[in-house]
């Protein structure tokens, strides 16, 4: 099985890859290795892009969501772009967008491409 994680791509999109079944302490890593990363774009001038690639989640327990709603809340992007490839997933992620309220700056996607010129497009507003 692969493991989480999460890179700083070559364009400054922080890249976040799940993997495998999550728990409070997985999470909690991921989101301090994110909040790292952006701390250091915004110190050279750069939005906080998130690229969050769901496509092999496992199962998550309740304190491993709970964290994630409030990652979602807490950290500092601008936007972050979730790549997901199931239905229920698509749902589960709306339902955690209205908890979070942050709605403008997420959005879920199935294409990789597309997910990537959406974070890009801050750029060039």
């Amino acid at each position: 099985m692969a493991a989480n994680k999460v890179t700083l791509r070559d364009d400054n999109i922080i890249e976040v890859r799940v993997a495998g079944i999550q728990n409070a302490a997985s999470v909690d890593l991921m989101g301090r290795e994110i909040k790292t990363m952006l701390v250091n774009l915004r110190a050279h001038g750069l939005p906080g892009l998130v690229l969050d690639d769901v496509r092999e989640l496992g199962e998550v327990d309740s304190a491993g969501r709970k964290l994630v709603v409030d990652l979602g809340k807490q950290l500092d992007y601008d936007r972050l772009a979730m790549l997901g490839n199931s239905g229920l997933l698509r749902l589960g992620s709306n339902l955690l967008l209205r908890a979070i309220g942050r709605s403008g700056k997420i959005r879920y996607f199935v294409d990789h491409e597309q997910a990537v010129a959406w974070l890009k497009e801050l750029g060039a507003v």
